[in-house]
């Protein structure tokens, strides 16, 4: 039966960085009961065991079968609610061939881990409350970052800063939500301010130059979108003219390096 993200809690492993050789690969784990799972394919597991959280344990992946050592690992301890996802966690750097990543995941399988789905670890961190969607979407757009202007920006976002204006506004316009029904539920009342319904007319209001800030502050953000999905994603340009224009120059100038063949003869 296919897994989904309503299986919240249950004991999830997953490669965490990219698959493929490396000096080192790092298994990131997660869920209930997941440090003493981790401690079954662990030598010594008591020392995994007992270890406090936020502390590193030296050892070795081994097949929980069999006893055969995968791999010399180093186990990063976590326990919840004081890790990423909010859960009890393990992460083991490792060795980064494929063949040991490959043998590392079976043993944690065979224990009871089950292969995490993409972007699991931060959909728990989000159910878990340890983080919000905006920092939730952050962690994979920092991992994904192609320019300095997108890891600036991914990192502000992963830090809460966006998350803060969100907030912000959302207080404010509750605020002026709240202001605005006591005004139409009773319309002879004076508002805090000394205001009665006649002033609330006037185009100098307080009200309306605070929701006029609202919706500008919000049309600010609207359009910081664009230039955000263009530094996250970039743009596909095409260079298009007669032979001998000087596209390929112009390619070459927007790259910075000699990418295009340059040559005077027409069509090359």
């Amino acid at each position: 039966m296919a897994r989904t993200y309503l299986d919240a809690g249950r004991p999830v492993a997953a490669l965490a960085t990219q698959p493929g050789r490396s000096a080192l690969a790092v298994i990131r784990t997660s869920g209930k009961d997941a440090i003493e799972l981790c401690a079954r394919c662990f030598f010594p597991g008591k020392n995994l065991l007992d270890a406090a959280g936020y502390t590193m344990v030296h050892g070795y992946l081994v097949d929980p079968g069999s006893g055969e050592r995968i791999d010399e690992v180093v186990a990063a301890v976590f326990k919840g609610p004081r890790s990423f996802t909010g859960e009890d966690s393990v992460e083991f750097s490792c060795h980064g061939s494929a063949a040991v990543a490959r043998r590392a995941l079976a043993a944690l399988e065979a224990v009871g881990f089950s292969p995490a789905l993409p972007g699991e670890f931060s959909f728990r961190a989000f159910i878990n409350g340890k983080a919000d969607l905006v920092q939730a979407e952050a962690v994979n757009e920092l991992a994904g970052a192609q320019c300095e202007s997108a890891r600036e920006d991914a990192l502000l976002r992963l830090g809460g800063l966006l998350s803060a204006e969100f907030y912000a506004l959302r207080d404010d316009m509750l605020d002026l939500l709240a202001e605005i029904e006591a005004r139409l539920d009773y319309p002879t009342e004076e508002g805090p301010d000394g205001e009665g319904s006649e002033a609330a007319a006037d185009a100098g209001n307080p009200w309306l130059s605070r929701l006029a800030s609202c919706e500008s502050r919000l049309d600010r953000l609207s359009r910081s979108y664009v230039g955000g999905r263009l530094r996250q994603e970039g743009a596909l340009v095409v260079v298009a003219g007669r032979p001998n224009a000087g596209k390929s120059s112009l390619f070459n100038l927007i790259v910075r390096e000699e990418r295009a063949i340059v040559s005077p003869e027409p069509g090359t």
